[in-house]
């Protein structure tokens, strides 16, 4: 059978499609002839198919609102990238703001790991100094006096890294305020808001898309009997289609 090609010429019926081919045909809920969907149903399925390869290659939220601004509503889906785009720069200039707070707890950091490892090096020398001299063995004398000033220096180690912990904690706590801050907050509402729109868009795109370039192709081979008084009661499709029909035979 070759049902949809059997509409041509029949420009008294209209059709209003289901939703998932109104999108494929873009029809915007209006009505097509039986004759124009015959003459476009083969093309919009070409259209469709391209549609799935090209929602396959868009991954990133840019890409996907790219392509729904080229196959949707354009003004939409173009304010849309705009919102997006400025709620990305409002985050960055955020971050950017912070850029002195962010060095600081680096170098914070950088501080208290210093003095971790001055200390660690302090113990040692401290530690094998007491035990040489409580097994009696020869040593350095000066070591042996060391001792105690190992003691003083590890104990004010201790005093500055826990100031310097103290201002890291502080640090912290200054950039989780700028990072949570109402600015970037609702920046990060917006972009959570548009992904979810576009990722919901994208999957009904390809949800139409798919059943367009499945169904179609199938229903064509394969006509239901009882639409055929109802779209063309002049007998025209039946007899079209009934011209069309190729038949085989196959070996038992």
């Amino acid at each position: 059978y070759r049902s949809w090609d059997s509409l041509a010429g029949i420009t008294e019926s209209r059709l209003r499609l289901p939703k998932h081919l109104d999108n494929s045909f873009g029809l915007n809920g209006q009505s097509i002839s039986a004759n124009d969907f015959a003459v476009r149903w083969r093309t919009v399925i070409a259209s469709e198919r391209n549609r799935i390869e090209a929602l396959k290659q868009a991954r990133s939220l840019r890409q996907v609102i790219r392509h729904l601004e080229d196959h949707s509503d354009h003004e939409h889906w173009l304010g849309r990238l705009e919102a997006l785009n400025r709620a990305i720069l409002s985050i960055k200039s955020e971050y950017d703001a912070s850029a002195d707070v962010r060095a600081h707890i680096d170098g914070l950091k950088a501080r208290i790991n210093s003095l971790k490892l001055n200390r660690t090096d302090l113990e040692a020398r401290s530690g094998d100094a007491r035990r040489a001299r409580q097994a009696g063995l020869a040593v350095d004398i000066t070591e042996i006096e060391n001792v105690e000033m190992y003691k003083r220096s590890i104990d004010e180690i201790a005093r500055k890294r826990q100031h310097l912990q103290r201002q890291l904690k502080d640090a912290v706590a200054a950039k989780r305020a700028s990072e949570r801050s109402k600015i970037v907050t609702d920046a990060r509402k917006l972009i959570n808001e548009i992904d979810f729109e576009a990722s919901t868009a994208k999957l009904q795109s390809a949800r139409s898309a798919f059943l367009t370039t499945e169904v179609l192709p199938h229903i064509n081979s394969r006509p239901t009997a009882w639409w055929l008084p109802m779209v063309d009661p002049t007998g025209t499709w039946f007899d079209n289609i009934a011209d069309s029909v190729e038949a085989r035979l196959e070996e038992v």
